[in-house]
């Protein structure tokens, strides 16, 4: 397991200190000037220092929206995903159920504020018009950065208030996002008890395991954040530049291609992002219960089920009301012939941001329930198909249908498909996380590249939830696939494809300097072995 960022340690302390501190009291006097209804561009200063200017604090830009209706106004935080800058100015409508998930969620900001909320949409560190370097969501840096957002709004803005068991004047505060603006909400709600609400959307929990799964370079998404820290989208502290030189050709796309030294820190680098390693590091009761819903796609291909499994699990240990909803699309490789979907699970979930807006209503302005029965996940299996479910699903186990693997060369250019020895019976759905025991066989540098596959009556196999992984060579290598939701038909034939080449892990050039970013090269073969086990169970019924 790779450890938490030493550096870290010491600033979790120092924000562990600093949140004692103030969170029995308002950070500052009561505001004597009220922001007016409209749109403003802010600043404020982080207490954390700014290595760039050389400054003992770091300025920290963000654009408010107030309510035209009167306050006291709820607040909510959005934030942009990995090089995003910040909404500076107020969105369009949002009338594209099917537009991209990303512009889509920028567009709930009108929304939210005809529902009484006030917004603030950020730069992050390193990001925008915000100072510092890129500190991957650093507790001791970017948590801070946004604190003081908090902060000053509780200076500036009508914000609502309750009591709560740490001050009798608690603001009402929440905060949307998804991917790197999913990840810094499960970390904030944990450093600032001043959060009531979170909506973490199409995000991680172990970013090494997404970017470097068993070591292999998914090339596919790293070469898209290295084009935008190659553009200036983000300012560097000089560590995910490093990232980008990993396995240029001719060198295999492995971090056995590197120094030890400096494949242990890249997967240290990435292993110390976001709220999971700052959760282990905690003594029982120090983290506290958080309200959340999560949102995943099962054909998200950068942060795959997997993710939120994980999430929903910790956010349900600490005792929060947590709900989970999948959906089709997320992170999509437009190379791999993916495409954007409308966040829809099932018709009981036909618009997954009104879900969100309803939640935070619920929980910002005790609004009643809305489609979210208690206790209840929803699991997008289709189009206009769903799973509810009282808890997640179980992993693929010795009891489950299982593909063998007998010894299958992998090569040339042209997937296999390996089908199940019996049929599906009739009335399941493929839903959970595989599990498989290899044996891979090929020179250094070569992977297998494999996923679950769906030949129906007629037709060509399909990989399931676009999810592929890599496995580097060994003998009896147990591992978990990347989690898969589809629901089937009579006659439909469940796999393992095998691919030689795959875009998710294909070398490519970025356009700023054609920079060459590590992938599977040309002329990649191996031979697998073992067994697959599928995650296949009873259907609830779709709904």
């Amino acid at each position: 397991m790779p450890s938490f960022r030493p550096a870290l340690w010491a600033g979790i302390v120092l924000a562990t200190a600093l949140l004692a501190a103030c969170s029995s009291s308002p950070p500052t006097a009561p505001a004597t000037a009220l922001l007016a209804p409209g749109v403003h561009q802010q600043s404020t200063q982080s207490p954390v220092a700014d290595p760039v200017a050389g400054t003992a604090s770091t300025r920290v830009a963000f654009t408010v929206f107030v309510p035209e209706t009167p306050g006291p106004h709820t607040l909510v935080l959005i934030g942009g995903g990995f090089g995003e800058p910040r909404t500076a100015a107020l969105p369009g409508p949002d009338n594209e159920p099917a537009a991209s998930y990303w512009r889509r969620m920028q567009r709930q900001i009108p929304k939210l504020m005809a529902r009484g909320h006030a917004v603030i949409s950020f730069d992050y560190r390193g990001h925008g018009d915000s100072g510092g370097d890129l500190r991957m969501l650093d507790p001791a840096a970017d948590m801070q950065d946004l604190r003081a957002i908090i902060d000053w709004a509780e200076r500036h803005l009508h914000l609502a208030r309750r009591a709560s068991n740490t001050r009798a004047d608690d603001p009402l505060v929440a905060t949307m996002g998804g991917s790197y603006g999913g990840a810094y909400q499960l970390l904030l709600a944990q450093l600032d008890p001043r959060i009531d609400a979170i909506v973490p959307t199409m995000t991680w929990s172990r970013l090494d395991h997404d970017l470097l799964p068993d070591g292999v370079v998914k090339s596919g998404w790293l070469q898209l954040e290295c084009f935008l820290g190659q553009r200036g989208k983000v300012r560097d502290d000089g560590r995910f530049v490093k990232l980008c030189g990993l396995a240029k050709p001719p060198q295999p796309a492995t971090l056995g291609a590197v120094p030890p030294a400096d494949a242990r820190g890249h997967v240290d680098y990435l292993a110390g992002s976001g709220w999971q390693p700052w959760l282990r590091q905690q003594a029982p009761g120090r983290a506290r219960p958080v309200d959340a819903l999560l949102v995943q796609a099962d054909e998200d291909v950068l942060f795959p089920l997997n993710d939120a499994f994980e999430n929903y699990r910790s956010l349900k240990a600490l005792g929060g009301d947590v709900h989970l909803i999948t959906v089709r699309a997320g992170h999509v490789h437009s190379l791999a012939g993916q495409k954007n979907q409308a966040p829809v699970c099932g018709q009981a979930v036909p618009d997954a941001f009104d879900t969100m807006l309803d939640f935070l209503d619920e929980k910002l302005r005790n609004a009643p329930r809305k489609g979210l029965p208690a206790g209840t996940l929803c699991f997008a299996t289709g189009e206009r198909s769903a799973e509810w479910r009282a808890d997640l699903p179980p992993d693929a186990g010795p009891g489950s249908p299982r593909v063998d693997l007998a010894a299958v060369d992998v090569a040339g250019t042209a997937p296999l498909f390996v089908p199940l020895s019996t049929p599906v019976p009739a009335g399941q759905v493929l839903l959970g996380v595989p599990r498989a025991r290899l044996d891979v066989a090929g020179a250094p540098g070569n992977v297998a590249l494999l996923g679950l596959g769906l030949r129906r009556t007629g037709q060509l196999p399909v990989l399931v939830s676009g999810q592929v992984t890599a496995v580097q060579p060994g003998q009896g290598r147990e591992l978990a696939l990347p989690a898969v939701a589809q629901a089937l038909q009579p006659g439909d034939e469940l796999g393992v494809m095998l691919w030689p080449t795959h875009p998710q892990f294909q070398h490519m050039k970025s356009v700023a300097e054609a920079v060459p970013v590590g992938g599977v090269l040309p002329g990649n073969a191996v031979r697998v072995g073992g067994q697959v086990w599928l995650p296949v169970t009873p259907s609830g019924g779709a709904r």
